[in-house]
């Protein structure tokens, strides 16, 4: 999962950090639940949770670390062309996601101060990918999607002795783009039921002329 976008700096109005200067790629991972309807159509539930790789400046002597996670609840209505094989799949979602920005500085005299920003916001989402049917009851399904949204306003906390700058108060739009591979198990709610014994048909045998 690659992030993207802006956060807004609350306590310098008007300017915002970009998404890379505080995380860059990472991966993500989800568990998801659907209903599949009219055969092609589905409803479906996702909870996703996304690590990211940490960045690292240095300036005025102090160093700034960080590391950013994310995670998201998201409802889905989506369409898989064939169900029993191959064919195209494709989504559509919104979410609730929540990213979390961690900033740990140390001073050149070794001592440390960390903050913690965490922002949310409402995501839209678009995936595309294939669906493979790989057995009677799994299917796999490589995608890609891209999720797109705002966030505003965080919730800060700070600890320690040196002070890390990284509040917020205006919105900033941001994406986060996913390329990966699903697997999913498939319970078949529509059975079909058993045919109908065919009706008997009641034998005859000649008669037999009586004898003189």
């Amino acid at each position: 999962m690659v992030p993207g976008g802006k956060l807004p700096n609350g306590d310098n109005a008007g300017t915002e950090t970009a998404i890379s200067d505080v995380a860059g790629p990472g991966g993500a991972i989800s568990l998801e639940g659907a209903f599949r309807f009219a055969r092609i159509f589905f409803f479906g539930l996702q909870l996703e949770g996304a690590g990211f790789s940490g960045q690292s400046q240095t300036a005025g002597g102090i160093t700034a670390a960080t590391s950013a996670s994310s995670g998201m609840a998201a409802g889905k209505f989506g369409v898989i062309t064939n169900p029993e094989g191959f064919g195209f799949y494709g989504e559509l979602g919104v979410g609730y996601r929540v990213f979390i920005v961690k900033t740990t500085a140390t001073a050149p005299d070794g001592t440390t101060g960390s903050q913690e920003a965490d922002f949310n916001g409402i995501d839209y989402m678009l995936g595309v990918g294939m669906h493979f049917k790989a057995g009677k009851y799994v299917r796999i399904i490589p995608k890609m999607s891209l999720a797109v949204g705002q966030f505003s306003d965080p919730s800060v906390s700070n600890n320690g002795g040196v002070s890390v700058t990284s509040s917020t108060s205006q919105s900033e739009f941001h994406e986060f783009f996913f390329l990966g591979v699903g697997g999913y198990f498939d319970i078949d709610l529509d059975k079909p039921k058993p045919a109908a014994p065919a009706p008997s048909t009641p034998s005859s045998s000649p008669s037999t002329p009586p004898s003189s």
